[in-house]
């Protein structure tokens, strides 16, 4: 077994550490639905694993910069006598308020529709990312219908599902600059963790998506080796599972102090996805330790 320099010392391709599309790093023409519950990690997942350059749609920025515009909030406050300067950020009510006063204003549908209608008859379209909950399928079909409908082709229509330990998503909740009820923290892992199981179980999937479709598992604040597989894939765990691992040959590794990460592909780009009865038992126990409510997925 290598000791800890020689973990550090590995040289990792770049294709190895990202999570990659169609097994390459695609410049145009993808969309990624990035799914999870609040407080999942999105962010970090974005930053660091995703293998590719894309614009960002996301409703959370989207509200931050409400709060920066002058015009915006000059129209909040004339149509609903609201001024969002006063609104505390660490206080659930105010960012349910303010949830509120974009989804009223249709901020978001707004942006993304004049996005992609400019680039409707653009043969090299830019990658996208969605991030969004996918708290139900309905979620899951408007964006597949829009993208398709701009010249995005299915096939390039990925799904990367962030899984996060709901205690830990609750304490990164309440350590964010913007504080979500933890009611509703709960609930938003609950359904997508709802949403994923009724698509495999259903073998629905593919009539909203044919590009690949990756689990992640995002548990931060962790001591872990992150370890690197040549198929593009990457998982970590406890020092003393890892021990174990550490027999299989070829194996390279990179240690990371803050943070454990585990992803798998549960499909591939064109071809369909696992069923439950496909996915590893260790895959499935993994899932079910980490979300509300396990029962969805026996």
């Amino acid at each position: 077994m290598k000791d800890f320099q020689s973990y550090r010392n590995d040289e990792v391709s770049l294709n190895e550490r990202l999570i990659t599309f169609g097994k390459k790093r695609p410049k145009y023409n993808q969309v990624i639905i990035l799914a999870g519950g609040a407080g999942s990690g999105k962010g970090f997942v974005t930053e660091t694993l995703i293998g590719i350059e894309a614009k960002v749609f996301d409703v959370d920025k989207l509200k931050e910069q409400v709060l920066h515009s002058k015009g915006i909030k000059d129209k909040i406050k004339k149509k609903f006598n609201i001024d969002v300067s006063t609104l505390d950020l660490k206080s659930s009510k105010d960012v349910s308020t303010l949830h509120e006063l974009v989804s009223n204003l249709k901020l978001d549908k707004k942006v993304k529709s004049t996005f992609l209608q400019a680039h409707t008859n653009v043969e090299r379209k830019p990658n996208i990312i969605f991030d969004v909950t996918m708290k139900d399928i309905k979620k899951l079909d408007s964006i597949s219908r829009s993208v398709q409908e701009m010249g995005y082709k299915i096939e390039n229509i990925h799904i990367i599902w962030v899984v996060n330990e709901l205690e830990t998503a609750l304490q990164q909740n309440a350590e964010r600059p913007r504080f979500v009820d933890p009611d509703i923290v709960r609930n938003t892992h609950e359904l997508v963790s709802q949403t994923v199981s009724s698509l495999l179980k259903n073998n629905s999937l593919m009539k909203y998506m044919n590009g690949d479709f990756w689990m992640v598992f995002n548990k931060k604040f962790s001591d872990a080796v992150l370890k690197f597989s040549g198929a593009g894939g990457s998982y970590t765990d406890s020092p003393q599972i890892q021990k174990k691992l550490a027999k299989t040959k070829g194996e390279k590794y990179k240690y990371n102090p803050k943070t454990e990460v585990f992803y798998f592909k549960v499909k591939e780009q064109g071809k369909a996805p696992m069923n439950l009865s496909q996915i590893a038992d260790k895959y499935i126990e993994k899932i079910k330790a980490y979300v509300p409510n396990p029962e969805v997925w026996n």
